[in-house]
């Protein structure tokens, strides 16, 4: 059985969803796959991100943005409560589009 994916969606994936990424695949560990997409990817991850990740000691430099339609050909189960196990998935939706995007932020 492959790992559980937690999918972070945004719109742009430049800053946001990465931040999430990188915070949530520390904090679980190797038992999950955290990877994070947009509706419209802006084709690049924030320097502010970056710079903003590697203080805490992880690095986003390797990241790309990513369009949501590369994790379609898995199957789902979606639901915001929480984890959800079947045979094929496991997810867990994180609303973040109520946090202001730093993006908009100056270095």
């Amino acid at each position: 059985m492959s790992l559980p994916l937690i999918l972070v969606l945004c719109t742009g994936n430049s800053c946001r969803s990465h931040l999430a990424e990188g915070l949530l695949q520390r904090a679980l560990g190797p038992g999950y796959v955290v990877a994070s997409a947009g509706s419209q990817p802006a084709g690049y991850v924030h320097p502010l991100a970056i710079r903003a990740m590697a203080e805490v000691g992880i690095g986003l430099s390797e990241h790309t943005s990513k369009h949501l339609d590369e994790f379609l050909t898995r199957d789902w189960i979606l639901d915001g409560s929480g984890l959800k196990q079947t045979t094929t998935a496991r997810i867990c939706l994180i609303p973040i589009s109520s946090l202001s995007d730093p993006k908009y932020f100056e270095l």
